[in-house]
């Protein structure tokens, strides 16, 4: 009873305010967690206006409030566009203007990719809000009223299991006698491949279809050279270059396709070796 007596008083003399600022505590980390969940999701475009979109390779956007950058792909190109600013409030919508982009070259030829349909130009140097219809939907409207439903990818494992290891060249256009020493690691969040080998290290912007039955490389930007690129290397990095190949991952390998046979066999290795030899 003494106990009682003591708590209770003790709660009759706590100010009104405290608990009023335990609530906004607990509301203010609950609308935290919720908003930034659509940080860490790929939003895949299914209507512009209401109007279905078509595509083989997936539309999407991926907001990066850390790095302040929007990564994403328009069916057509990897790009990546910088936020100028980012203005998170206590409930939707998130306000968002962004600078200028940098983007992939390759040649859009489907009526998909005119300006008034093209994410790229959507969203570049522009001002927009992005509110969440529910867990799984996106809806981003911009200045000219202009309105984008996207729809949540989860994770598949396939590429979940592709992107947490490094895959060591084995089999070079059917021969696998030598020993290779080209590396290949993806990093689907950026959407990029960073390949090692003997004689440099290099970086390509990827993509993959709806169907996680293609793979597009674009343009290859060499990071470093060590030697002289000699013929294997040039070789290797011109079958990454601007390249689409079919693919699959079975037996711990990871396969791709030109005409229907093996062109570069992927053995399965651990990033941490990668590190340890290319340090």
């Amino acid at each position: 009873m003494k106990h009682f007596l003591i708590l209770f008083a003790l709660l009759c003399s706590t100010p009104p305010s405290v608990f009023a600022q335990i609530d906004k505590n607990s509301i203010a980390s609950h609308i935290e967690e919720k908003t930034n969940d659509i940080y860490r999701t790929k939003w895949v475009l299914q209507k512009i206006n209401n109007q279905e979109v078509n595509s083989e390779q997936p539309i999407y956007i991926r907001i990066d409030d850390s790095n302040f950058k929007i990564h994403g792909n328009n069916g057509c190109n990897i790009f990546q566009i910088s936020i100028k600013s980012l203005k998170k409030f206590n409930h939707n919508p998130i306000k968002i203007k962004t600078r200028k982009s940098i983007a992939t070259n390759h040649k859009c030829v489907d009526s998909l990719f005119t300006k008034d349909c093209d994410i790229l130009s959507l969203l570049t140097k522009a001002k927009f809000t992005i509110s969440k219809q529910n867990n799984d939907e996106l809806t981003l409207l911009t200045k000219d009223k202009t309105e984008l439903s996207f729809v949540r990818e989860d994770e598949n494992p396939m590429l979940k299991y592709m992107g947490k290891y490094a895959w060591k060249l084995i089999q070079y256009k059917g021969d696998s006698d030598k020993d290779f020493s080209e590396y290949l690691i993806f990093d689907f969040q950026k959407q990029t491949v960073t390949g090692y080998n003997k004689n440099a290290y290099f970086e390509v912007k990827f993509s993959i279809n709806k169907k996680k039955t293609k793979i597009t490389f674009y343009d290859v930007f060499l990071l470093k050279n060590i030697h002289t690129i000699d013929k294997q290397s040039q070789n290797f990095i011109s079958l990454l270059s601007n390249k689409t190949y079919y693919f699959d991952i079975a037996e711990q390998t990871l396969n791709l396709y030109e005409n229907n046979k093996i062109i570069l066999m992927f053995g399965i290795i651990e990033k941490e070796i990668i590190k340890s030899i290319t340090n």
